[in-house]
């Protein structure tokens, strides 16, 4: 075998892959995203929110100096929750669970977030994904900017992720 010594843009693939490429969203994401989810909405505590991800999406702005600017993430995460006022209707199954149908039915809000995922000790948002992303974060349009570090240091036992909302 060869010896290769990793670039900064594999540094990021192996963070990305950490990220996106399992079946589930990562536990730390996930917690973070729920928790400022019930911060910021009235959640029926009955019914977890359901954190899911896929990847990327473009965005555009135009700056005050009517330049576009555009940024595509690395991917997007998307929460959807029922509102508290409906958890007079959710129902439960044979068990005293949660039925399906409710989960599919009365989880009608949403939030998305775009994710930037940033590996190692000196990775850092763009000009251009800094402006867009701080201008998406700064409309009111239940789109919340996301920059995910990751630290590979102790791979393959460990990874370290900390989870910065725009």
């Amino acid at each position: 075998m060869i010896e290769t010594s990793l670039t900064p843009n594999r540094k990021g693939s192996v963070g990305e892959a950490l990220i996106f490429g399992g079946r589930r969203v990562p536990r730390p994401v996930k917690e973070a995203i729920q928790s400022y989810i019930k911060k910021q909405h009235d959640v029926a505590e009955e019914v977890p929110v359901k954190v899911s991800a896929r990847r990327g999406a473009y965005f555009e702005m135009i700056t005050a100096e009517g330049e576009t600017i555009s940024s595509r993430p690395d991917g997007i995460m998307e929460a959807e929750w029922v509102p508290a006022h409906k958890s007079d209707k959710i129902e439960y199954d044979h068990r005293g669970e949660v039925s399906g149908r409710t989960r599919r039915e009365l989880r009608d809000e949403k939030d998305r977030f775009p994710v930037e995922v940033k590996t190692g000790e000196y990775a850092e948002l763009e000009r251009d994904q800094k402006e867009v992303l701080q201008g998406v974060a700064e409309a009111d349009n239940r789109v919340h900017p996301i920059v995910i570090n990751i630290r590979i240091d102790e791979l393959p036992e460990s990874y370290e992720v900390a989870t910065r909302f725009i």
